[in-house]
């Protein structure tokens, strides 16, 4: 077989790794552009596991450090040995070819009631059966969205009458959907749960998925039909796909085409598009005034995808905002040289603030910025949202604390998804906290759900298979309290109700 030559060792500081979920089947040329252009992006090196049952078979790696891509095959979990090959090059088709022809014939190989496809995977009216690879897995169904549609997927399910849990996987993203007798019962996705969940799957396009039979929730969040969640999904995925066209972006700055327009003209104009709040609409009009991205203004006005999609879509389509990748109102001081700024005494600052041995800060300092950011709240009327965690591990004797490579785990995964200003820290002596500054009880929940999710479907320790227990308390300035230490009242009240309900997230608003 052919087998690339090693390109010449460079010495250089490596940059940090980070291990995406790990994939039950051979990975496609989608999944390896995807682990470059993390790679390249996060300038990290990207593992990516893969094969049967809770160990990996084979982990591909991708350094995007250099001019290029460089990729080596590991069999196993050990990536410190030595590969299987190692080769630089940025065709992401030919790097599929050469791991398949590593791949041994039983991982390639479909079940008999299943026909094998192009790129080797076996589907089954566009589901992979994997019953036979082993104990370890539970997933009864299994394949790619680009395979069959989501919408075809439950519809499916749901015919069949199956009972379990519908698991999907994109970018990093997790979405869950539980079902009893083929009727979807709960459903969470990174930014929503319920039906607005249902609704917002309804739009992916790309992704694994996984059904694992006969895994049940008390969890009641779904209360509408499905084929009218469906249809809301499919016009959502209309409207995405319009705005990608446009060149809609996080990043894009939004602004309105007219420096004037009378509350009449603005509703004739939005009436030819999909029917919305009219106030909703004018208020996210108004904050259009091309000094904030969209970013900026879902910062300010959270909203999930499945309110701010059709919004956006509207007054694009109706012709009243425009878009451009540069704000028109640069700021007067671009031409000036910019002071250098010692980052050096910044993380001398931080290095005391925060544990060596986890990252986290301590929970001396949380109370320090939580003082902090509570007067600012006072002042300027922002909310504030404080989260409270507590993480357990099932052993035979019982939940035990986590080790301090599991906190440190945490830490590394929180830095990927909070923002630049949120504030991870210890709380108390075994548990940890995640403080919001300008964050709502909404915006706290998306935030912790996709968090949770992070934490227990995949081991915060490679090779880990014990369960991890999971429960959030969530408490916000000023819909759950005007006091501060009632603030923290509130947040460890929730946790433990959450506990209680073996729940992962629970909000104090909620009890």
């Amino acid at each position: 077989m052919y087998r690339p030559q090693r390109p010449a060792q460079q010495h250089h500081h490596p940059p940090q790794i980070q291990r995406l979920p790990k994939l039950l089947v051979l990975p496609t040329v989608t999944d390896l552009q995807f682990a470059a252009d993390e790679a390249k992006k996060r300038k990290v090196i990207i593992e990516l596991p893969w094969g049967p049952g809770s160990h990996s078979a084979f982990v591909i790696v991708v350094n995007s450090s250099g001019e290029g891509n460089v990729w080596s095959l590991f069999e196993g979990d050990n990536t410190q040995a030595d590969p299987l090959w190692r080769h630089a090059s940025n065709d992401t088709a030919l790097i599929h070819s050469l791991i398949y022809q590593m791949a041994p014939d039983d991982m390639l190989q479909a079940p008999a009631q299943a026909a094998p496809t192009a790129d080797g995977r076996a589907t089954l009216t566009g589901m992979t059966s994997v019953s036979s690879l082993g104990d370890a897995s539970k997933a009864s169904l299994q394949g790619r969205l680009e395979n069959m549609q989501i919408a075809t997927l439950v519809q499916s399910i749901q015919m069949s009458k199956m009972n379990g849990r519908l698991q999907l996987h994109d970018k990093g993203e997790i979405a869950q959907i539980f079902f009893n007798e083929g009727n979807p019962v709960h459903a969470t996705t990174p930014e929503a749960n319920g039906d607005s969940a249902v609704v917002e799957v309804m739009a992916w396009e790309t992704g694994d998925f996984l059904f694992f039979p006969d895994e049940m929730t008390a969890e009641k969040s779904v209360r509408r039909r499905l084929d009218g969640m469906i249809m809301e999904g499919i016009t959502l995925l209309d409207q995405q796909k319009f705005l990608t066209k446009q060149g809609v972006k996080p990043e894009s700055y939004l602004l309105r085409k007219e420096a004037r327009i009378s509350p009449d003209e603005f509703k004739s104009r939005v009436s030819r598009g999909a029917p919305l709040d009219l106030q909703t609409q004018m208020t996210l009009y108004e904050m259009c005034d091309g000094r904030m991205r969209l970013q900026d203004i879902l910062q300010r006005r959270p909203m999930t995808k499945i309110e701010w999609v059709p919004l956006v879509f509207n007054l694009l389509s109706c012709g009243l905002i425009t878009i451009a990748d540069v704000s028109p109102f640069a700021s007067k001081a671009q031409g000036l040289a910019a002071t250098e700024f010692d980052r050096g005494m910044i993380a001398g600052v931080l290095k005391s603030l925060t544990r060596g041995d986890t990252g986290m800060f301590t929970y001396p300092a949380l109370l320090f910025f939580l003082e902090r950011e509570f007067a600012k709240s006072c002042a300027f009327g922002m909310p504030l949202t404080l989260i409270v965690f507590e993480a357990r591990i099932v052993m035979a004797e019982g939940p035990q604390t986590l080790p301090i490579q599991a906190m440190k785990e945490i830490a590394a995964r929180a830095e990927t998804m909070k923002r630049p200003f949120d504030i991870l820290a210890h709380y108390e002596t075994f548990d940890f906290a995640v403080m919001l500054p300008g964050a709502n009880t909404k915006t706290a929940r998306m935030f912790a759900q996709r968090f949770a999710d992070s934490l227990i479907n995949v081991p915060l320790i490679q090779g880990q298979t014990q369960r991890l227990l999971l429960a959030g308390g969530i408490a916000s300035i000023p819909e759950d309290t005007q006091e501060l230490g009632r603030l923290m009242s509130a947040a460890r009240e929730a946790k433990t109700k959450a506990k209680e309900a073996r729940a992962p997230l629970k909000a104090f608003s909620e009890l």
